[in-house]
């Protein structure tokens, strides 16, 4: 159980305090602004032995909603970015555990980090100033066979 209350305190209260202070900036400023965070795909689709981190994650899809509607009176949006299996240090070092685990992608690779920017960096655009409290999967088609 400390794990879990661990991973609760650092991802759905982190969350809460980030937005908090976030927004203690964006809104006194009286402008616009885009609040965007990253987490798992595994909000959406679970493997074997994630059933608390799942859990977790779609506590936070569903904290962002509530934050979008919260912040959207003040012309903040929030949204935030779930990445698939992404090219890092984690994936180089347990690369066969974590793929043999996951379905293949539908484009047949891993994503890159620019890949996740890139998203995240044209949420933050006006380009996407009508879209608040989504979360979007970047994650090459992965989640679409799951369950498997």
């Amino acid at each position: 159980m400390v794990a879990f209350d661990e991973m609760i305190a650092v991802n759905l209260k982190g969350l809460c305090l980030v937005a908090r202070a976030a927004s203690c900036v964006m809104i006194p400023a009286g402008r616009p602004g885009a609040i965007v965070n990253t987490f798992s795909f595994l909000s959406t689709a679970a493997t074997v032995g994630t059933s608390a981190y799942s859990a977790i994650k779609a506590g936070l899809d569903s904290m962002i909603r509530a934050i979008a509607l919260e912040a959207g009176r003040h012309r903040v949006r929030v949204n935030n970015v779930k990445p698939g299996v992404i090219d890092t240090s984690i994936l180089r070092a347990h690369g066969d555990s974590i793929i043999r685990r996951s379905p293949p992608a539908a484009l047949g690779r891993v994503g890159m980090l620019q890949d996740i920017a890139g998203v995240a960096v044209w949420l933050c655009t006006g380009k996407a100033r009508i879209i608040t409290g989504q979360s979007i999967l970047v994650d090459g088609g992965l989640t679409i066979p799951w369950p498997r």
